[in-house]
């Protein structure tokens, strides 16, 4: 499919990129860069006003990549080298920049990346790179669920499917699940802090209430650690 065929001129693209890759690291200056150093400004959606640039700093930057990397390590014996993501969900927001840019490739795990969703391309993507995680919103689940409906494959790689970014209804949640057997799912709960509460549901288990990390912050701090 397209979405994971580079064009012919892909390459010309990545060049200047390229010269980067290659040049002598002492051709650079060294700065000196502090754990509150501004590392990234991330912008909100805009659902309540203006879009507005977010400061991200080196300390919460860190923070985050680290929260992942050990939850991501610590769910399943098999190493996380082998697990197999499925990106479809944007870079330029914390998540996807914390989990698929950076603390995904600290493990070594793959990153499949689509350029944009579509459901049918997701599907054949998961057969074809034997996909086994897939963190996605609620609209894609919901879309693979009629993907489901019309005769689209049961997804046997897959192992975990998580959900964030907005409330599920209860029964989209029982829908996928009875849909997807195979599959544990892990709904999260994210907030204004570094911090993740949420639900899952192992192997058609009955749910639990899971606390992933805590708040870095004493005046944020998790009301069930």
């Amino acid at each position: 499919p397209e979405t994971f065929n580079p064009t012919p001129s892909a390459g010309h693209e990545f060049a200047p990129f390229r010269a980067l890759l290659d040049s002598d690291a002492d051709d650079f200056p060294s700065a000196e860069v502090g754990q509150e150093d501004a590392a990234a400004v991330l912008y909100s959606s805009g659902t309540s006003g203006r879009s507005k640039g977010v400061v991200l700093t080196h300390r919460n930057l860190i923070a985050m990549v680290e929260l992942f990397v050990r939850f991501e390590a610590s769910q399943y014996a098999r190493p996380a080298c082998d697990n197999v993501y499925l990106a479809a969900l944007p870079m330029f927001h914390v998540y996807g920049l914390s989990l698929f840019a950076a603390g995904l490739l600290s493990l070594g795990s793959t990153v499949v990346v689509m350029r944009r969703f579509d459901v049918g391309e997701a599907v054949r993507a998961v057969h074809r790179y034997k996909v086994t995680h897939l963190p996605l919103v609620p609209p894609i689940m919901a879309a693979l669920l009629r993907a489901k409906a019309t005769g689209a494959s049961s997804l046997d790689s897959l192992v975990q499917v998580s959900s964030g970014a907005a409330p599920l209804s209860g029964k989209l949640v029982q829908d996928f699940i009875k849909a997807f057997p195979h599959v544990d799912f892990i709904q999260g709960l994210w907030h204004d802090r570094i911090y993740c509460c949420g639900n899952s549901w192992f192997q058609y288990l009955e749910a639990q209430e899971v606390c992933i990390c805590r708040s870095f912050s004493p005046k944020h701090a998790c009301q069930n650690c």
